[in-house]
């Protein structure tokens, strides 16, 4: 859940080097998925990878701007059967509309500073929350609301503290 539009918007804006492992797409078995199509945004178009354009048709609740290939096309295209099984015969692809901050953050884990913090990350930050998870039940909310949630996770935490100190001390 941190590769989230939202997420990379807020840390590119408050001027943060975000790094954040990129994990594949699911596509659907035998399909060809949406990271071979490529994006063209002087003409807010995707073309796939046998040319045809793909143009801009909307916009849902979610963010997603949706592109739509031409039915017509579609149909006489050699790889229609790896690109779509829709009874239409075109082709969907969604792109949220602060996909560009999502690259920028894709972008800086490919780098050597965020593949540096990535495994400094992997060694010092997930234990702490696989711990909170397996033995502080975090893993389910116990209360509701924010201000409960909070309690929570502030309590969670102490309690890991205290175990590092006694570790240390002893």
């Amino acid at each position: 859940g941190y590769l989230t539009p939202y997420v990379c918007k807020k840390t590119i804006e408050m001027n943060l080097f975000a790094a954040i492992a990129d994990r594949k797409s699911p596509s659907r078995e035998g399909h060809i998925p949406k990271a071979e199509f490529t994006y063209d945004p002087q003409q807010d178009a995707y073309r796939c990878p046998q040319g045809q354009m793909l143009p801009y048709s909307t916009t849902n609740r979610d963010g997603q701007r949706v592109y739509f290939s031409d039915a017509e096309q579609c149909a006489t295209c050699p790889m229609l059967s790896q690109c779509t099984s829709n009874q239409e015969k075109a082709r969907s692809i969604s792109r949220h509309i602060w996909e560009e901050h999502r690259e920028q953050v894709r972008e800086n884990g490919k780098g050597k500073i965020g593949q540096m913090l990535l495994r400094w990350r992997q060694q010092k930050i997930e234990p702490s929350f696989g711990e909170a998870k397996e033995l502080h039940q975090y893993r389910r909310s116990k209360f509701r609301g924010r201000a409960k949630m909070q309690e929570q996770a502030l309590l969670t935490a102490f309690a890991q503290n205290l175990k590092k100190i006694a570790r240390y001390l002893a």
